[in-house]
């Protein structure tokens, strides 16, 4: 039998009840992220640094120069064509300490992703029921952070900024400004992304708000307002929402369309994932998702992601018994002697830069 990894968030009061619910086992993420560490020779995993900016900031275009430069490389062979390109994005939203065994479980299997953090973490809730702006708890492990980013990890700002203004635009680009400065004494931060969050009037939202035009030539915006191109993206935001096809929602399905050759983006919002969870009142009674809790409830995980392959390839093998695993504040997964090489440069170049 698989083991079948498991959160070490274990606080004292239900987990899964309130705005930060959880719907969705742990292991069914942590194995995602096993499956792309176990098939290295078909997927390569990048960040918002791979991409081919060459100066391109036409945020309102959807950058055109970077994907005609990306589609260039392919075509002239500076990048492989059989290989599949994914891009992991983790917006931050609530639970941080969530994410952070999220990204333990991902640095042991040497699988890097884009990470999106507030600079401070609005009351949605009290926002949206009375006008009032409240800050809530959001404790973050920089140090650790710090050494994930040294690894290739990256770390973008998710703004809030509109709603920490109460939608008053001027202010706003203020709070950009040192919400991003803020971050920047801990971490290098490049990109942002605009967080859905709680309406202001007439429907506007963080994703309305123009980046502070003093500040364009330094940090780029890459999802929610405006994104470079993908073949395809996946997003479980907005995981409830009555907008959208639960059926639709399987990252399985998702990974299934995938051809070599093209770049992908997957987003997840990891306070949904943890044991134990409760139930999605949206996609309660959906084939996938009863299979899934299931599997992971039962112990019998294994078979959820070993049959998945991709398009026109047959490369992708089974998930390998005992590989992997998190539980109880540790990684239960040896790293090998390539990704200590790995961590070892990425670590030397970075030290360099700073210099």
């Amino acid at each position: 039998m698989k083991s079948t990894p498991q959160s070490s968030d274990t606080p004292e009061t239900d987990p899964t009840q309130g705005g930060e619910a959880a719907y969705i086992p742990f292991g069914y993420h942590a194995d995602f992220i096993n499956y792309l560490a176990d098939n290295k020779n078909l997927f390569e995993i990048i960040t918002y640094t791979d991409l081919m900016w060459s100066g391109d900031r036409a945020f309102d275009k959807n950058y055109p120069d970077e994907r005609f430069a990306w589609n260039k490389a392919l075509k002239e062979g500076l990048l492989d064509r059989k290989k599949i390109y994914v891009l992991i994005q983790h917006d931050v939203d609530t639970r941080p300490e969530r994410t952070l065994n999220l990204l333990r479980h991902e640095q042991a299997r040497g699988v890097r992703s884009n990470v999106m953090l507030f600079n401070k973490r609005v009351n949605r809730r009290k926002l949206a029921a009375t006008g009032q702006l409240e800050y809530t708890g959001y404790d973050l492990d920089f140090n650790f952070l710090k050494d994930l980013q040294a690894d290739g990890f990256l770390f973008g700002y998710h703004s809030n900024a509109l709603e920490q203004a109460l939608f008053d635009f001027d202010l706003a680009q203020q709070i950009f400004r040192d919400d991003v400065a803020e971050l920047r004494r801990k971490l290098n931060i490049d990109f942002y992304t605009a967080h859905g969050g709680t309406p202001g009037p007439n429907n506007i939202n963080n994703r309305d708000l123009p980046p502070p035009p003093d500040m364009l030539a330094g940090i780029q915006w890459v999802h929610n307002g405006a994104t470079p191109w993908f073949d395809s993206n996946y997003s479980d935001g907005g995981i409830n929402s009555p907008k959208r096809d639960p059926s639709k929602r399987d990252l399985r399905d998702f990974v299934r369309q995938w051809k070599p050759g093209n770049r992908y983006r997957v987003l997840t919002h990891p306070q949904y994932y943890h044991d134990p969870c409760g139930r999605s009142p949206r996609l309660s009674g959906t084939a996938w998702y009863e299979e899934v809790r299931a599997a992971y409830n039962s112990g019998d995980s294994e078979r959820v992601w070993s049959g998945v392959k991709t398009v026109e390839n047959e490369r992708v093998s089974p998930l390998v018994s005992g590989k992997s695993g998190v539980g109880s504040n540790e990684v239960k997964v040896a790293v090998n002697s390539k990704q200590i090489l790995r961590r070892f440069i990425s670590r030397t170049l970075s030290l360099l830069r700073s210099k």
